[in-house]
């Protein structure tokens, strides 16, 4: 269930269904997927970069915000849309691997990750730093199968 203030909610809404209609895969992620959001959080999804995919969002009214704004060695770009980020990976294996370990987890295991991710809430850099860190354990794990 995605959480939303009652001051853009329709917006919202119609963002949300741009991205359930798109032609391509779109996940989940931020505070909404690790259990942290509150009414005043946005919505972040994410997808495989393409330009099938830029140009789709361009067409529905995302606009870009950033292709350097999470500065993390997977996230390209971001496009947003009346609270909704949509942040294109170039691997989105990668991120998909990481959200499916914490999916794994058990309860008290996850409420450990939401507590770091919290302490992190206004510490961009340092959420950029654990990213970094779990793709390369993301890649080592694939390296030594």
């Amino acid at each position: 269930m995605i959480k939303f203030g009652e001051s853009n909610k329709a917006a919202h809404m119609e963002s949300l269904m741009i991205l359930e209609n798109a032609p391509f895969e779109v996940y989940q992620t931020g505070s909404q997927f690790f259990g942290l959001a509150t009414v005043e959080s946005d919505a972040d999804f994410y997808t495989q970069e393409s330009a099938e995919v830029e140009i789709y969002l361009e067409e529905s009214g995302f606009k870009l915000l950033s292709k350097s704004i999470y500065a993390d060695s997977n996230t390209i770009a971001v496009y947003n849309k009346a609270g909704v980020d949509v942040q294109l990976e170039k691997d989105v294996t990668k991120k998909r691997a990481i959200h499916e370990a914490f999916q794994r987890l058990t309860p008290d295991k996850q409420n450990y990750v939401r507590d770091i991710f919290s302490k992190m809430r206004y510490g961009k850099f340092a959420v950029q730093a654990v990213w970094e860190l779990l793709y390369l354990v993301v890649e080592e794990g694939k390296a030594s199968r």
